[in-house]
């Protein structure tokens, strides 16, 4: 039995109307879920474990790799190589991790914010086209 008329018409752009405000629901919703688990995961993430922290090893160098000729016959030991603290690129690599999950929570939830202001627009202009139809 097919209808015809205005009445028809507002019918199946209702019905289309509602299957896709269902299928932006049905990945909005694990989509949230996936950006709550990511956020606690993050959140529970303190900083390194101290297992993967490693004591450094001392290193014998060879003499003459260590001694420089000054050309007049003394020699002066080579410069010290770059002071690296363990811990502050630790502390540097624990605050990046929390950034970056700071930042990819962050841009999830504008994701869903705005697909969610979308779909409510698009929702007020379909039940105003639906209430101007029936009257």
């Amino acid at each position: 039995m097919l209808e015809h008329g205005p009445a028809a018409g507002s019918t199946v752009t209702l019905l289309t109307a509602l299957s896709a405000e269902v299928s932006v629901r049905t990945v909005m919703r694990p989509l949230a879920v996936l950006l709550l688990a990511l956020a606690v995961t993050g959140a529970l993430a303190g900083p390194p474990a101290a297992a993967i922290t490693a004591a450094p090893v001392a290193v014998a160098a060879h003499p003459a790799a260590t001694l420089a000729d000054n050309g007049d016959g003394s020699s002066a030991t080579a410069p010290p190589g770059p002071n690296i603290n363990v811990q502050q690129q630790e502390a540097d690599a624990a605050q990046s991790k929390h950034k970056l999950v700071v930042g990819i929570v962050a841009a999830g939830l504008l994701i869903i914010v705005y697909f969610g202001h979308r779909q409510r627009a698009k929702s007020r202009v379909r039940k105003k086209n639906l209430q101007n139809a029936k009257g």
